[in-house]
């Protein structure tokens, strides 16, 4: 089954799903070298982000949101999987991570895809209304995905749960 995303033909589909403390860097590549056609990046906070962005406290060690962000051109194509509620957050860190424009980052390009995630279910996510608990809220959820698909050029799907 051959899939299609953005500039990027993958032949079989094969695509490592997004896991918040799995996908680090290491198992990103680990994954490619057994096969995996596309990766996705752990959860970003997109409000975190942000707010690292305004901070004039941190010094270039003290952007752990950041990090998460990265995206290594041995990766590719790989996407960045951002969460939160606020459409306009959401937008700002899509935009940041698209333009590689944010304090701490990391990567050596853009990433082939934004991922919103709507599908955690840990309730530390779900009881700031962010993750699955968006899909109880169908109007937000799409005010998200319209403000994020705006605010970037590459891109944009969306995790969720059935």
């Amino acid at each position: 089954m051959s899939l299609k995303i953005g500039d990027y033909q993958l032949k079989y589909g094969l695509m490592l799903a997004p896991m918040a403390g799995g996908t680090d860097s290491t198992f990103r590549e680990l994954c490619i070298s057994c096969g995996a056609e596309f990766t996705v990046s752990e959860m970003v906070c997109a409000k975190a982000l942000c707010y690292e962005q305004r901070s004039k406290k941190l010094s270039a060690e003290g952007y752990n949101t950041a990090m998460l962000a990265r995206v290594p051109q041995t990766q590719m194509p790989m996407s960045v999987q951002i969460f939160g509620s606020e459409p306009e957050f959401m937008a700002e860190a899509a935009a940041m991570i698209e333009n590689c424009s944010y304090k701490g980052c990391m990567s050596d390009c853009a990433p082939a895809a934004i991922d919103i995630n709507m599908g955690c279910p840990v309730r530390k996510i779900t009881s700031n209304g962010e993750g699955s608990a968006l899909m109880k809220d169908p109007a937000l959820a799409g005010r998200i995905v319209r403000a994020v698909a705006d605010a970037v050029k590459a891109p944009v799907t969306v995790k969720i749960r059935a």
